[in-house]
């Protein structure tokens, strides 16, 4: 290798050099420290990637200051209440601006409960329900979900004893998700997953105690 390509091969990493330096500085003088109204007491996280919103202090007036320095953009951020219930808010931080507020919004998942004195002779019907939902993915998109439900419980002689056949169908969006029968006996119970999707799962959870029947279908989120 002569000077000269020595030379150019030098001129050229310090160029770069040059540029990333300038990039980073760009980047840290759009990223801002940023005080929100409207954050709850609760754990709040962002909704792409589940990781927690750091904040430093609460003032008196109730803004609250965060932690990281944020770009501007819009961050679609949650706080949850139990595994089935979720508040949802988008948080907008615009250019020149270090004060933002945000509102959130429930977004409640399916859950059917229900305590039956079941009949030997006749189905203990629930009955159908229409669920409409919306769930955010990873790309703070809302994917919206229609869940149509039905369970019926029944009794069913075995010999001298008499067990119980449990019924449930689920459909989500039109499709049949779930079709399925279990037969349970007396002084039983459980729990299993029905339906799961990369948002959010089915469980049906039951039990039997005598004559009478506790049920629970209930949709969470992951």
């Amino acid at each position: 290798m002569n000077s000269r390509q020595s030379k150019f091969i030098k001129n050229v990493i310090i160029g770069f050099i040059v540029i990333m330096i300038i990039f980073g500085i760009s980047k840290c003088s759009r990223q801002k420290t940023i005080r929100v109204t409207g954050l709850p007491e609760q754990q709040v996280y962002f909704s792409d990637n589940h990781q927690e919103l750091e904040v430093d202090q609460v003032s008196l007036e109730g803004s609250t200051r965060l932690k990281q320095k944020m770009e501007p953009g819009s961050y679609v951020l949650y706080y949850q209440e139990d595994e089935s219930t979720r508040y949802y808010g988008t948080l907008h931080i615009k250019k020149k601006q270090n004060e933002a507020k945000i509102k959130f919004r429930k977004h409640k998942l399916p859950v059917i409960s229900r305590q039956l004195v079941l009949n030997t002779n006749e189905d203990a019907e629930l009955g159908s329900s229409l669920k409409h939902y919306g769930i955010y993915n990873e790309h703070d998109v809302e994917i919206t979900y229609d869940a149509d439900i039905n369970i019926s419980v029944r009794g069913k002689r075995n010999g001298k004893n008499n067990n119980f056949l449990l019924k449930w169908k689920l459909g989500i969006n039109g499709n049949s998700v779930s079709d399925e029968e279990i037969e349970i006996e007396r002084d039983e119970g459980g729990n299993r997953t029905i339906w799961e999707d990369k948002l959010h799962a089915y469980t049906m959870t039951y039990k039997v105690i005598g004559n009478t029947a506790e049920l629970q279908l209930k949709a969470v989120f992951k």
